[in-house]
């Protein structure tokens, strides 16, 4: 069910449920306010009429000359007071025939025995000797007395269901027009993601208004932006990878097809090319593929209480050779021991691609630092700096995007694949850690993991 038709349902029913509770407590209060004037407020006092017919019998012993008592040119009497309230009166004598008329048309005629059933009695010591009947002026309709009440009220509650009704009716257009106001944001929005869906960009969104619906076109604006930035991401990583694998592709098929046309004998030294172009595809493949398990949670981690400093012990003995033929300095400093929850084999990737980077842009006669800094929350953090140039400004919100490379000349055997850094934040990342790099007031680089406190 769609929203417009949910919310006119709900203007319906909140309308119908408002309007029966005022129409039943308005019928109840004008059906007593009826009753009150008509019987203590005085609008008719039959049985005072009754009373004085009753004296009149008692003291004539017949009806003669009653006429003139309900008759309204005939002074104050019950005749002057039924026509003053616009009530015609007719008695009837024990016999059912009518002795008394204020219209004087009924005289000498016989009235029905349900007629008289619904009249007032006349009493004379408890003995009837007659019936008053009255017709009231309400309708015009001549209605007995007894029917003048419910008449009274039928026309009063008519009325409030006829202003029910059409308070209703009112209500249901106004809700048609409110809902139909309400939901257009929605289903401009709404045909703004079908048009996204079907590969439309540049979308014309509507403007954001201050409210809930606002907020969803925002938050819509915001995944837009996002999934055109990740496509633009994608398209250039497809690139990359492309360039990447054409340049080793090119070196191995060069080489292979100077071996085959007997151009370089298939020597070591005219092999050598070709290794290495294998060399970097296979790091290259399996970068991508950490990258990928990475994207999709599923790297496979050992996460526990590892003491990092044996990890970065490993590390330093693994890079000495490397740094000590560009002759730059590796130093291991900070705190003895310190306990964080990581997987060895992860952690020792991370600041293996960190230390290698750090190496690879420190000159001659440079310094490349690890410290080991335990923090206060009981988490470790291990800053990898180095004395080269540090990172070009524009540089810094990249460093950790895939294939992304400050030194654009750099070649990939020279500079790696240009995912080692991608690839250590994810992993950082999955081990509920974080990786961020800046430059040192001194010159420089710094890239400063932090790993979450150890389990326990």
């Amino acid at each position: 069910m769609r929203l417009s038709t949910k919310l006119l349902f709900a203007f319906a029913l909140l309308l119908t449920v408002t309007l029966v509770v005022v129409a039943v407590v308005a019928y109840s209060s004008a059906a007593r306010e009826v009753r009150g004037f008509m019987f203590a407020g005085s609008m008719t006092v039959p049985e005072s009429i009754a009373g004085d017919l009753g004296q009149f019998y008692k003291e004539r012993g017949n009806w003669v000359g009653v006429e003139a008592l309900l008759i309204p040119s005939h002074g104050p009497g019950p005749g002057g007071f039924g026509a003053m309230m616009g009530q015609r009166l007719v008695l009837v004598d024990a016999a059912g025939t009518v002795v008394g008329d204020s219209s004087g048309t009924l005289l000498g005629s016989s009235v029905a025995g349900e007629e008289i059933a619904r009249g007032v009695p006349v009493l004379v010591e408890s003995s009837r000797v007659g019936t008053l009947l009255l017709f009231g002026g309400l309708s015009g309709m001549g209605l007995p007395i007894g029917t003048q009440e419910s008449f009274l009220i039928g026309r009063v509650n008519r009325a409030i269901w006829l202003a029910a009704g059409l308070g209703g009716l009112m209500g249901l257009v106004l809700a048609v027009v409110l809902s139909r106001g309400l939901t257009a944001p929605l289903r401009s929005l709404s045909a703004s993601m079908n048009r996204f869906a079907r590969g439309e960009r540049n979308l014309d969104l509507p403007l954001a208004s201050p409210d809930e619906v606002g907020e969803l076109t925002e938050s819509f604006r915001r995944l837009v932006g996002e999934i055109e930035r990740q496509e633009g991401l994608r398209k250039e990583m497809t690139a990359d990878i492309a360039h990447e694998l054409r340049n080793p592709i090119a070196v191995i098929q060069a080489n292979v097809e100077s071996l085959v046309d007997g151009v370089y004998p298939a020597t070591a030294e005219n092999l050598e090319p070709v290794l290495e172009s294998v060399r970097l595809l296979t790091r290259l493949v399996e970068d991508l593929r950490t990258l990928a398990l990475a994207d999709a949670g599923r790297l496979t981690m050992e996460l526990g209480a590892t003491d990092v400093v044996p990890v970065l012990r490993r590390v330093a003995s693994a890079f000495e050779p490397r740094a000590a033929s560009k002759k730059v300095s590796l130093r291991l400093e900070g705190a003895r021991s310190a306990l964080a929850a990581a997987d060895p084999q992860r952690l020792e990737q991370i600041l293996s691609n960190l230390v290698n980077n750090a190496i690879q842009h420190t000159p001659e006669g440079g310094t490349v630092t690890m410290h080991i800094l335990p923090l206060a929350s009981g988490r470790v953090r291990i800053d990898v700096t180095d004395t080269g140039s540090g990172i070009p400004a524009e540089a810094l919100a990249h460093v950790f995007e895939r294939f992304y490379r400050a030194d654009r000349g750099r070649s990939r055997v020279e500079g790696g694949t240009g995912l080692g850094l991608a690839i250590a934040r994810k992993l950082a990342e999955a081990q509920g850690g974080d990786l961020s790099a800046d430059n040192l007031p001194e010159g420089g680089a710094r890239f400063s993991l932090v790993l979450a406190p150890a389990p326990g």
